[in-house]
């Protein structure tokens, strides 16, 4: 009687993607340091004749310093959470780590220092309906922009790396398709100098305030309708330039 040749079991084939499980208890011991770091700064702040700014400044640090352990932690890379799933640093992710660091940073400021002061009310803090409908408009292009892209993306048309490492700043620029990824996108460039102005006005704002009160903060500047509406239509072109088909250049006859 035969017996039968054993066959060997199939080997598994698993894509390298170039991102590995790189979280380790140091990132999540790290967020919690930051975490206790903010709230103790933000009380003490009083106690320690420390001004308001000054607390601002560190708190707003720690923001951007929670930002890069994770990002490190999910792609061993500190601007690893500006990198979006075609392996390319993303202008959307860039304004809403942006908006988000610079508005919750000062918020926590206000009710830590409020706390800190012993105020009456040191939650009631008052955010103008002006940051609430650019926080909208900037969530709006983080959550539209993958949406638009995505029939684009089954169809092959959008350029993409194979590894995160590949991502650059320069992705915060050009366009995203095949056939324009290695032109300068204007209305990548345009969004990006009026986020750029809008934060670094507002931030002289919250400085400016912070610099000058001594007593408990019960509202956060406003920012003029205006410039949310300029923002606005930015966006609506930068979300309608990812709509429109972006044909190659034809080729050139020969001779």
């Amino acid at each position: 009687m035969s017996m039968a040749t054993a066959q060997p079991l199939p080997k598994t084939i698993v894509k390298d993607t170039g991102q590995s499980a790189l979280w380790t208890r140091w990132h999540t011991f790290g967020l919690l340091l930051i975490v206790i770091g903010m709230a103790a700064l933000g009380v003490a702040t009083p106690g320690l004749n420390l001004s308001r700014l000054a607390s601002w400044m560190l708190i707003l640090a720690l923001f951007l310093l929670f930002f890069v352990v994770v990002g490190h932690g999910f792609t061993g890379r500190a601007q690893g959470l500006l990198i979006d799933d075609r392996n390319k640093m993303s202008l959307s992710r860039l304004q809403m780590v942006l908006w988000t660091t610079i508005i919750l940073s000062a918020l926590l400021t206000v009710a830590l220092t409020n706390i800190g002061q012993r105020a009456d009310a040191p939650l009631g803090i008052n955010v103008p309906g002006e940051l609430w409908l650019l926080m909208g408009i900037s969530t709006t292009s983080l959550v539209g922009s993958p949406l638009l892209k995505s029939t684009k993306m089954s169809d092959g048309k959008i350029d993409t790396r194979d590894y995160l490492e590949q991502a650059e700043v320069a992705d915060l620029f050009r366009g995203e398709e095949l056939s324009n990824a290695g032109v300068l996108d204007m209305a990548k460039v345009q969004m990006f100098f009026f986020t750029l102005v809008l934060v670094l006005a507002y931030g002289a704002q919250l400085g400016n305030l912070f610099a000058h009160s001594l007593t408990p903060i019960n509202s956060l500047p406003t920012i003029d309708q205006s410039m949310v509406a300029l923002l606005g239509i930015s966006h609506a072109g930068y979300l309608a330039n990812k709509a429109v088909p972006h044909p190659g250049v034809p080729p050139q006859p020969a001779g």
